[in-house]
């Protein structure tokens, strides 16, 4: 059954499980100059907003070494996230 982007917002400011796997996600699907530059150079569609793109991009990484995130962190993490739910839903479902 297909998720609504309205329910992947909801799970993503609420669930740690979805707000790390969003944001790597999300992560992964950014181009490779972007990664490494920690900011948005292509308006693609895809990827962090100029605001989020260091932080997360930071997150991203510390999550995929298997490093867990602060408390701290996390709070951001759900404040940041829920703006990604659409893109989310492009990714998981196409469109």
């Amino acid at each position: 059954m297909q998720m609504t982007v309205e329910e992947i917002r909801s799970k993503l400011e609420s669930d740690i499980r979805w707000a790390e796997r969003g944001l790597v996600r999300i992560y992964q699907n950014q181009t490779t100059d972007e990664i490494e530059a920690r900011e948005t150079i292509h308006s693609n569609g895809i990827g962090f907003t100029g605001f989020d793109a260091e932080i997360l991009t930071s997150f991203a990484q510390r999550s995929e070494r298997g490093w867990g995130l602060t408390e701290p962190q996390k709070k951001v993490l759900f404040r940041r996230m829920p703006k990604y739910a659409g893109q989310l839903h492009r990714l998981a479902y196409g469109g």
